[in-house]
């Protein structure tokens, strides 16, 4: 199964956004290993990648990942996002997930 994650995010010269969740691809929820989404431009990020769903026994869990210019990674603030990928799989191959909105607690506060 092909998954895109189209992201709305502004970053600052240095930083880079990736994807952690539970599956291989994702890094197995360890954001050392996260995908790395690709820069589009000055406010979206852009990942395509493809999830061997055969292994999957349930949904697929998912965060963001804020990574700074001095490697220090910040995770996403809140709940896993949740993925049906029985569902997807029942209609078609490929799956876009667009325009998420990212919450982060930075320090010191929001």
């Amino acid at each position: 199964m092909i998954l895109d994650f189209y992201i709305r995010f502004s970053t600052k010269y240095g930083q880079s956004l990736g994807v952690s969740g539970n599956s291989d691809e994702l890094g197995n929820d360890d954001p050392e290993q996260a995908f790395p989404l690709q820069y589009l431009n000055d406010q979206f990020w852009h990942g395509q990648v493809e999830i061997d769903s055969s292994k999957m026994a349930g949904p697929l869990n998912y965060r963001y990942i804020l990574r700074e210019s001095d490697n220090e990674l910040m995770p996403e603030f809140g709940d896993d996002r949740v993925i049906d990928i029985a569902g997807i799989k029942s209609h078609h191959n490929h799956g876009v997930i667009a325009f998420s909105p990212m919450k982060f607690i930075l320090q010191g506060g929001l």
